[in-house]
């Protein structure tokens, strides 16, 4: 695999057809918001049926029940990076199989130039990341989006794509990864792990010594796609959100 720069896509077979692009760039917005729904409903259908499409209707309603009330368990994560090597990523045997760097509102555009499908499509709220500073790492299959996850610098980027109060001390090295999202139509095939050893590359390149995130405890592909780089548990802790109330506690592993 080979990410290391912007736009950069690793070494993998040459997609061998191109998708027909969304119509311009989705901008965060409730119009926006509407159109990647559909956009998302629509490609559910196209490639998983009606099957699909209600099991994204599924994960809509729990979204939006979760903006409402939610009480939900993290581990709280730390991978070093001082030791991270090149030969450490996993990297998933998928046909097809490239990840893209995307670092600035003008790479995700010529991404979309060259015939790739645009991500923002199904996220209308990247264009606000990226200008944050938040970095998105985007797996495509035969150039269909079919992985994506971010990184961030600092605590402004970090905002964009994770909400939880957990510390992560970016003047000291600290780097942290969230915001994943994998196509139904390929998880459980190590993509998701392919694309974690690019992002902590990554954090690596950049200075950092460690990066931090938080992972749903019940989230058992997630936890199992981070195990080959041995993340260490350092707290757990409880999200509640009660409307506009919100609680987090951590409870910090004994010994640490």
């Amino acid at each position: 695999m080979r990410a290391r720069g912007t736009g950069e896509k690793s070494e993998a077979a040459v997609p061998r057809r191109a998708p027909r692009r969304s119509a311009g760039v989705v901008r965060e917005s409730s119009v926006g918001s509407v159109v990647s729904l559909r956009y998302r409903f629509t490609r559910l259908l196209r490639t998983e049926g009606l099957p699909g499409l209600c099991r994204g209707l599924g994960r809509l309603l729990r979204k939006v029940r979760r903006a409402v009330l939610a009480v939900e368990e993290y581990y709280l994560h730390e991978i070093p990076l001082l030791a991270f090597g090149d030969q450490s990523v996993s990297l998933p045997d998928v046909d097809g199989f490239e990840v893209h760097v995307v670092e600035s509102v003008g790479d995700a555009n010529r991404l979309a130039a060259l015939g790739y499908e645009d991500f923002r499509s199904l996220f209308p709220r990247a264009d606000r990341r990226l200008a944050a500073g938040a970095v998105a790492f985007c797996a495509y299959v035969d150039r269909w989006v079919a992985h994506i996850g971010w990184v961030a610098l600092t605590r402004e980027a970090k905002r964009t794509f994770d909400d939880l109060p957990y510390g992560v001390d970016f003047d000291r090295g600290e780097g942290c990864s969230g915001g994943s999202w994998t196509c139904p139509l390929y998880r459980n095939r190590g993509i998701y792990s392919g694309v974690m050893g690019a992002r902590l590359r990554y954090l690596r390149d950049r200075g950092c010594r460690i990066c931090r995130n938080a992972t749903l405890v019940k989230n058992t592909p997630s936890r199992r796609g981070q195990r080959h780089y041995q993340p260490e548990v350092v707290a757990t802790a409880r999200y509640v959100r009660i409307a506009g109330w919100v609680s987090w506690r951590e409870l910090r592993v004994r010994g640490r």
